[in-house]
């Protein structure tokens, strides 16, 4: 099994994620840009000497983070690298979208091919603009 933990301090935007084999958040900026925050996943829930590191970054005004499950990027015959690419490119397709409308327009993007058969959870965070 795989998790991820995420902490945020929305007043000042301080991100603290650990990942136990989960895939990185992705973070979208409003203005069409995407990225994933690059945090160095453990190995997954109960195997033997996995140590979370925490990575530390700022979530700006304004931005939102999204966390997904592993289901959200892996399709048969795609390779985990393309289906990470494909989010990227939804998440800045619809950079400007409020959280709700970003996860609709995300999920409408990647099932485009068909339904995925694996879970897929979503999760969209926006801090406010100041």
């Amino acid at each position: 099994a795989t998790a991820i933990f995420a902490r945020l301090d929305a007043g000042n935007g301080d991100l603290v994620a650990a990942s136990a084999g989960h895939p990185p958040p992705m973070v979208v900026d409003g203005k069409a840009g995407a990225r994933f925050v690059p945090v160095e996943p453990s190995p997954p829930l109960g195997v033997p000497g996995g140590v979370a590191v925490d990575h530390r970054t700022v979530l700006g005004p304004g931005e939102t983070l999204v966390l997904y499950t592993d289901g959200l990027i892996e399709s048969p015959g795609v390779s985990l690298s393309d289906g990470a690419a494909a989010l990227l490119l939804a998440g800045r397709e619809a950079a400007a979208a409020e959280p709700e409308e970003l996860c609709d327009e995300i999920l409408a993007a990647l099932n485009q091919e068909g339904p995925r058969r694996d879970d897929v959870a979503l999760l969209a965070v926006q801090r406010l603009a100041t």
